[in-house]
């Protein structure tokens, strides 16, 4: 049985960013999205949003999804933190590199 299995994204250019956000936007299954980005390009996400009704912030050991919002939590690595966020809160999880 595999450690970690579920649904991510992996883009590796700023279109690929762009097109994951607007695919996790648009899906009815999660209202969290995890982005692991080595660089915390934090205002690149929220540039990509543009007009969509999303939060963009930190990833904290206090982080928490609010019910009927769409939250993307910025990491730069997809450490003992970011794992339990996922598991717990059934969060999708963007592996971006672009």
């Amino acid at each position: 049985m595999p450690l970690f299995m579920g649904e991510y994204y992996i883009a590796s250019s700023y279109n690929e960013e762009e097109n994951a956000i607007a695919e996790w936007y648009d899906s009815e299954n999660y209202n969290s999205l995890v982005i692991i980005d080595e660089y915390n390009r934090i205002e690149r996400y929220k540039e990509m949003c543009g007009d969509m009704d999303v939060y963009v912030m930190w990833l904290t050991a206090e982080s928490r999804p609010e019910e009927g919002k769409k939250i993307i939590f910025i990491n730069d690595k997809f450490n003992a933190m970011a794992q339990d966020f996922v598991l717990e809160h059934w969060a999708i999880v963007g592996f971006f590199t672009g």
